[in-house]
């Protein structure tokens, strides 16, 4: 790779920057996000790619889910929007603090394959 291709990946001078700088400080072990908060799209994006990381099925606990959205407290509303935004990409979230303090990703594709073979209780 080029040193123009390389460039290129970040679009900007800047962006390759801030991309060396984030590297640096996971190196580091330092939170690169430091006190942003991520929108709905992008704790989605992240839960996904999680969801695939953990063999298609992903359970979280609510501290984690706060620590992926950089937030010190997880409101219905933006859990919902969160949700809203997973839906569009096919996924669903299940909210199951109620019950034991997680939140639960999956495909709704898996739900659909699977509806005929659940027993009810």
């Amino acid at each position: 790779m080029n040193m123009v291709q390389f460039l290129t990946i970040g679009k900007t001078l800047a962006d390759t920057r801030n991309l060396f700088k984030q590297i640096l400080n996971r190196l580091k072990g330092k939170n690169t996000m430091g006190s942003r908060l991520l929108s709905p799209e992008e704790v989605a994006s992240e839960l996904i790619s999680r969801y695939y990381k953990n063999k298609k099925r992903y359970m979280i606990e609510v501290n984690d889910f706060k620590s992926i959205a950089n937030r010190k407290q997880l409101k219905d509303g933006f859990l919902w929007e969160v949700d809203e935004e997973l839906r569009k990409r096919k996924y669903c979230l299940i909210d199951l603090r109620e019950f034991n303090n997680c939140i639960a990703i999956i495909r709704v594709a898996t739900i659909l394959n699977s509806w005929d073979t659940l027993e009810e209780d």
